[in-house]
């Protein structure tokens, strides 16, 4: 089953998007993928933030848990964004910097 799946998912990278509305998930998808690393070294950081200032855990799903699922995924992207715009957006820029001073 797993040979097959990741045969299915290469067959779906080689497909160029064409529609609008296909081209614009991409986009969105290159967005997200761009600080994914990010994310997954910053979203245990942030559950554990919650965890210490008492954030209710829910015990059904109702309006009320969904709204703190919702505003938890919130806050986890944005410090992701946030860590991600100081330091790795900017690392193939301090490779160039690095590259430049080591070789003179």
């Amino acid at each position: 089953f797993a040979f097959f799946f990741c045969l299915f998912l290469r067959q779906l990278i080689i497909i160029k998007p064409i529609k609008k509305w296909t081209l614009k998930i991409n986009q969105i998808g290159t967005r997200l993928a761009a600080f994914s690393y990010t994310l997954y070294l910053t979203h245990v950081l942030v559950l554990r933030m919650f965890e210490y200032f008492h954030v209710p855990k829910s015990e059904s799903v109702n309006f009320i848990s969904i709204s703190w699922y919702i505003g938890e995924l919130t806050i986890a992207l944005l410090v992701a964004y946030a860590v991600y715009w100081y330091f790795e957006k900017r690392t193939a820029e301090v490779k160039g910097w690095i590259k430049t001073r080591l070789l003179k």
